[in-house]
């Protein structure tokens, strides 16, 4: 057993570093140095009537030449708060190990009074929206928007995310995992259906009046995972397309199918023996009870095995071949009726295996309309 437990071991070890191999890792995020200035990104004001979108500058940047300004506005009676900032779609496919990646730098936050920074992350997935928000400065009385939780608390459908021990005027690497991040506030979700991610960097104020300026710049923004390469459902074969050259798993089911087949031949053929022995042995006992009545004699009795009986028995010199041939033919036509469901059945076995190749099709189909697979093709 343990010489045996090494190579398996071996091959298990050698089957997850081939899963692992063939992940794609994917970097998702377009210009996230903002080099190229707002390409990819769109950015808006937290509120219309005070425009403050956020904006590419080169005052200050942590790689390259360029980051991403985003300011905390003053003013506003007639705003929840005011600031803006810049966002981005992203597409996913099959994504797992979900990792954000990005550069910070606060200024002007340092009691963390009436102003929020965070960057937030809005999961998609068919008709659902999940939220985690990455609060670098948040005011504890305030949601950053009106219908979300307050930054120290969460819902259902939002995940608050305070980091703590960032430094002030000076850049902060922030790396989070965002998969783990997912799971552990939405664990009835499974992150692989997620279909797009939106990435929302945000500087708002809720202070009437500001004496200080508040806000952040963003640099380097990163999101990577693996593209994990899903099993293709079983393929819905046509007649036409059972010529390809079989594999190995199909020539092992070839060889079973001949092996039933060749079984059920042979069961025929020794139902239809068995049928000529009985229907014979019937007929000369028809035979020899109706001559043995016939010429006056005792037929031959019960129990014919006895050796007093048996020379009796077995003579054959008052028997009517004609009349031998009609009982025979009566024996068949009985031994039939007795075995006909056999021959019945070995015959449904062979055509059900026949028609085996043409009810995949219809196999799979049923099997995707129950686990709810769309059947395309």
């Amino acid at each position: 057993m343990r010489m045996l437990a090494i190579p398996l071991l071996l091959l298990l070890l050698l089957s997850l570093f081939r899963v692992q191999a063939t992940d794609e890792v994917v970097q998702s995020v377009n210009n996230g140095g903002f080099e190229e200035g707002l390409k990819g990104w769109a950015s808006f004001s937290y509120c219309r009537q005070l425009p403050l979108d956020g904006a590419v500058t080169s005052y200050r940047s942590y790689s390259g030449r360029h980051s991403l300004f985003t300011e905390c506005g003053t003013g506003g009676e007639h705003c929840f708060g005011v600031g803006g900032g810049a966002r981005q779609q992203l597409l996913l496919s099959n994504a797992s190990n979900l990792r954000l990646s990005y550069w910070i730098y606060l200024f002007g936050v340092q009691a963390n009074a009436w102003a929020e920074i965070a960057l937030i992350t809005d999961f998609q997935f068919s008709q659902n929206k999940k939220t985690i928000v990455y609060y670098a400065a948040w005011a504890d009385n305030i949601p950053i928007y009106q219908d979300f939780p307050l930054p120290r608390m969460s819902s259902k459908y939002i995940s608050n995310v305070l980091l703590y021990d960032l430094a002030f005027d000076k850049w902060n690497h922030v790396e989070r995992d965002l998969t783990a991040d997912f799971e552990k506030a939405f664990p009835e979700v499974d992150p692989l259906t997620v279909q797009n991610i939106t990435i929302t960097l945000l500087a708002v104020t809720f202070q009437r009046l500001s004496l200080t300026s508040k806000g952040a710049f963003w640099d380097d923004v990163h999101l990577t995972y693996n593209r994990t390469p899903v099993s293709a459902p079983p393929p819905i074969n046509s007649p036409e397309q059972l010529t390809q050259r079989p594999t190995r798993t199909d020539q092992k089911d070839s060889a079973a199918v001949s092996a039933t087949a060749e079984n059920s031949g042979t069961s025929s053929i020794m139902l239809i023996v068995i049928v000529v022995a009985l229907s014979t042995v019937g007929a000369f006992l028809l035979e020899r009870k109706r001559s043995g009545s016939s010429s006056g004699r005792n037929p031959a009795p019960a129990i014919y095995w006895e050796a007093p009986h048996l020379e009796q028995y077995l003579d054959l010199s008052s028997i009517s071949v004609p009349q031998l041939m009609q009982n025979f033919l009566a024996s068949v036509f009985l031994a039939v009726l007795v075995f006909f469901p056999f021959l019945l059945w070995s015959k449904i076995v062979k055509i059900s295996q026949t028609m085996m190749p043409y009810m995949i099709p219809l196999n799979n189909a049923m099997t995707r309309f129950v686990a709810g697979i769309p059947i395309t093709g």
